[in-house]
């Protein structure tokens, strides 16, 4: 396995940490405001962190993905 691949390989598994860790901490969070209230503040929070992890996905899929042949024989 190459050095690049092998790169590729540990910044997928960062992101994917990166996710499960934020989408942890909705959960967390959304539970917290159910019970004792303040939705209405962390909510525009919630949505701005989903947005910036969603663009950080979609820039990381145009970055790195780019790097995959597809053989149009098997398609």
């Amino acid at each position: 396995m190459s050095k690049l691949i092998r790169l590729n390989l540990n910044q997928s598994k960062l992101f994917a940490t990166i996710v499960f860790i934020w989408g942890t901490i909705m959960y967390v969070v959304g539970t917290y405001t159910s019970f004792f209230g303040g939705a209405e503040r962390l909510f525009p929070v919630m949505v701005a962190g989903d947005v910036v992890l969603l663009l950080g996905l979609h820039l990381y899929e145009r970055r790195y993905w780019t790097e995959i042949v597809v053989d149009q024989g098997l398609t």
